[in-house]
């Protein structure tokens, strides 16, 4: 409210701007104002300033409220967790709703009666027990509701329900309790990507930009999430944008955002890039290859400079961010091409990372074992005779295949079962599995490719080598010998 619009003369010289606060059970429980002398000529974006302090207030009112109850953050935009933007509800223990925000409310498009003393399976088709140990395993859990794509993040477990919700996993303990190794789960079984991992998390917290390169489907956001969570900011946020699933026309105004009326059709307020979504924490720029050539130029000049300025604004903003890049291109083709910058490439290439695809994993076994556990279905094995089936296929999609495979043979398993076999797989990969090309090679080549894959499990150690391959170590020097290897 400017001058002029006050109705007693005696204020007329006060300008005000004002939000509600509303608590948990949508009741207002205050006003929060601030109030200058003189007109404001900015009102908008004074407005912004005062609504994002009480969203904040309201998030902290909630959460002190519900402190003995589990509390979880939810939001249709992933970067948007950890904002005053994001819903909040209350459960209990058996996943009943016992309150949620007014971001909540819209977010999910329903009054709160219609929300609150439902349980969290009616609402959004998902059991409290199986939530829970998403979030605590993967800290951001992903739901496809009929409203949309939701990423929920756990932020309160009391202490009093360890143990106690029905539905978590035996032995499970909340986020806060457990010493989670993300690092280690992402790069289990594999000493060279194990120590490639360990150097790049160095890298980062010593603000070296980290690239890794692999093919499509190799994990490259979930090892970017594996060293985020392992860095010195893993309380920070983490912030991932996909470069080829943004239209080269919106790519600039997503990264760096914008002020309102910067352009046509631009947002009421504005809209925060992603670059300051990121402040303090990770920002990953996935296929950074196929980033447009005309704008490589002002992203070179922001990883310079440390600094960002929204579209339409003259003021510069410091950034504080550890950068991570992927590609599944080959960029250093691409320089000498011309299609992607020399300087930027540099710029980005700190500290390589190259994530070995499926079919060249040596503990396959294992990596099974994890993703099983990781779809809530640990107790399940899968039949010998598939596993090496499984273990030979050439695996195109890499892991997001093999993932993708596996919840399919788990949604056609019955209740009583505790095995997959060929039974449980489609009939389309079944073809595929039972089809699938011979290994190629000569005799030499196949027996080197062994010899090499069992030293690099044992770490080098040629006796422990001679014992998996069933030879003994004095055949084994010599075969070595032989190839060249010794």
């Amino acid at each position: 409210m400017n001058e002029e619009e006050h109705f007693l003369d005696t204020v007329s010289h006060f300008s005000c701007t004002s939000s509600p606060l509303i608590d948990a059970s949508g009741q207002l429980i205050g006003v929060l104002d601030l109030t200058r002398i003189g007109r404001n000529s900015q009102p908008q974006d004074t407005l912004g300033v005062v609504q994002l302090a009480a969203r904040s207030i309201e998030g902290r009112l909630f959460a002190g409220q519900y402190q003995n109850q589990i509390v979880l953050a939810f939001h249709t935009r992933q970067q948007y967790l950890r904002s005053a933007w994001q819903g909040l509800v209350a459960l209990d223990e058996e996943g009943r709703l016992l309150a949620i925000n007014e971001q909540g409310c819209q977010l999910l498009g329903r009054s709160r009666e219609q929300i609150v003393n439902r349980t969290l399976d009616e609402l959004v088709g998902e059991k409290i027990g199986v939530l829970l140990n998403t979030c605590m395993r993967q800290r951001i859990a992903s739901l496809q509701t009929r409203a949309g794509e939701l990423f929920c993040e756990l932020l309160q477990f009391p202490k009093r329900l360890t143990g106690v919700a029905p539905n978590l996993k035996p032995g499970t303990a909340p986020a806060a309790d457990r010493q989670p190794r993300p690092l280690e789960c992402f790069a289990a079984g594999e000493p060279r990507l194990q120590r490639s991992m360990t150097m790049a998390v160095k890298a980062l917290d010593q603000d070296i930009p980290v690239l890794l390169s692999g093919e499509t489907g190799s994990g490259k956001e979930v090892a970017a999430q594996a060293l985020h969570r392992t860095s010195a900011r893993a309380g920070e946020p983490f912030v991932a944008v996909n470069c080829a699933a943004i239209p080269e026309g919106l790519i600039e105004s997503e990264l760096f955002g914008y002020r309102e009326g910067a352009f046509t059709g631009s947002r009421k307020g504005g809209m925060v890039g992603r670059f300051q979504q990121a402040n303090g924490g990770t920002l990953f720029l996935d296929e950074i290859g196929d980033m447009p050539l005309s704008l490589q130029a002002r992203l070179l000049r922001v990883l310079q400079d440390r600094k960002v300025a929204p579209l339409g604004g003259a003021e510069e903003v410091v950034l504080d961010i550890a950068l991570i890049g992927a590609t599944h291109r080959n960029l250093k083709q691409m320089v000498a091409e011309g299609s992607f910058r020399e300087d930027l490439y540099y710029r980005l290439n700190g500290v390589c990372v190259r994530l070995p695809a499926l079919r060249e994993r040596n503990d396959f076994k294992g990596l099974c074992e994890r993703l099983l556990s990781q779809l809530g279905r640990s107790e399940v094995g899968i039949e010998p005779q598939l596993l090496q089936q499984l273990s030979e296929y050439h695996w195109p999609g890499n892991v997001r295949q093999l993932e993708m495979v596996l919840k399919v043979a788990l949604a056609f398993m019955e209740p009583e079962e505790t095995r997959l076999s060929e039974d449980h797989l489609s009939d389309e990969f079944l073809d595929e599995l039972v089809h699938a090309p011979a290994p190629c090679g000569t005799l030499q080549e196949t027996q080197e490719a062994l010899i090499r894959q069992a030293l690099e499990q044992q770490q080098g150690n040629v006796t422990a080598a001679a014992t998996e391959l069933g030879i003994s170590r004095a055949t084994l020097y010599r075969r070595m010998k032989s190839l060249g290897l010794a």
